[in-house]
């Protein structure tokens, strides 16, 4: 049995560590990670309190060697907390296997040591205990017991104790030829198998931890054969459909409302073509505006277009007036001045324009 020490922190050493577990402890924890965690620490701390929210407490020195006493081979470690910090529908992750305390930085800690498995162990980087307490005005008087230690990744949470945080990870192997590299930090490569005997809880926190999307990890036909899923892909499909119906449907009546719209438009035409002739027109040009007008060829039939097509009926008109020699023109000051200048037999402008 050999002992690989991983993720080396100059507050525990190996040969400290390797002193904590009895050859029986290692045994047992064959093929697990045994993980230390420092579960409390003399000072301050900024738990959730159940029905309380957040709190400042102060934890005296005493009080963390009581926490040491209650953290007992057999407690529990869980994926974060629960609501109520009761063990239903939770599913362990790690069991503690001893604990000590130990002086850094002129604080007292408590360390616990837990076996895991070693994907677990990898992920679950900061803990906090589930436990009952005495205090009076923010200083802890004792530990009534320690219920168990919610474990979970320092990018998705921070815990209650500054240096709750995992410390050192115990690996132990059945491998007696390969060579013990003192002093050298040895990296772990997470094997399938490992991964699928991880519980479902530890991976779905290891795809929120790293902010990973469903489609990165399964296409549409896959998540289509989820039961719980496959009725949202249905329904989605139905109402693309039913939407498709109406939007034809709507095409076809806003084409119906276009055509009718265009029709009143069209029967209309005339009568806002006689109401559009400015003042001061003949006969004879308003005869001629009126036969060149069809209405069924105009893009639009608004009163700016019909103005507009009337405008340029006067300048046509003139056009065919200076041609044929009429004198007469769209300005009124100039309307029939020269008829004279026609000789009798000559064709009128009259008949030129409005002959059939």
């Amino acid at each position: 049995m050999k002992i690989i020490i991983q993720a080396n922190t100059a507050e525990i050493t190996q040969q400290e560590l390797r002193s904590k577990l009895t050859p029986e402890q290692i045994l047992k924890a064959k093929g697990l990670s045994l993980v230390a965690y420092t579960v409390a620490e003399e000072g301050e701390s900024h738990p959730v309190v159940l029905g309380e929210g957040n709190q400042k407490l102060t934890w005296p020195r005493k009080v963390i060697q009581a926490v040491k006493d209650s953290v007992t081979s057999g407690v529990k470690l869980f994926n974060r907390h629960n609501e109520d910090n009761s063990h239903t529908d939770r599913s362990p992750v790690g069991t503690v296997v001893t604990s000590f305390t130990k002086e850094i930085g002129g604080k007292l800690r408590t360390i616990a040591i837990a076996a895991m498995m070693k994907a677990d162990s990898l992920i679950y980087d900061i803990c906090s205990i589930e436990a009952n307490i005495f205090e009076e005005n923010g200083i802890v008087g004792g530990v009534e017991k320690v219920t168990g230690i919610a474990v979970s990744n320092s990018k998705i949470d921070n815990p209650a104790f500054k240096n709750a945080k995992r410390m050192q990870i115990v690996q132990c192997f059945d491998s007696q030829d390969e060579p013990e590299k003192p002093g050298k930090e040895t990296k772990t490569v997470i094997t399938l198998e490992e991964i699928m005997a991880a519980p479902i809880s530890l991976i779905r926190q290891a795809v929120i931890s790293r902010e990973m999307h469903p489609s990165q990890l399964f296409d549409e036909s896959a998540m289509q054969k989820d039961n719980n899923l496959s009725k949202i892909f249905k329904d989605r499909d139905d109402l693309t459909t039913v939407n498709k119906e109406l939007l034809d449907k709507l095409d076809t009546q806003t084409k119906r409302a276009d055509s009718a719209e265009r029709k009143s438009q069209v029967s209309s035409a005339t009568e806002l073509l006689k109401s559009r002739m400015p003042a001061g027109l003949t006969d004879k040009q308003k005869g001629f505006i009126e036969k060149k007008f069809d209405p069924e060829s105009m893009e639009n039939l608004d009163e700016a277009s019909v103005d507009k097509f009337i405008a340029d009926s006067k300048k046509d008109f003139q056009e065919y007036a200076d041609l044929f020699g009429d004198k007469e023109s769209m300005n009124n000051d100039e309307n029939l001045d020269d008829q004279n200048d026609f000789e009798p037999g000559d064709t009128s402008i009259d008949d030129a324009f409005l002959e059939d």
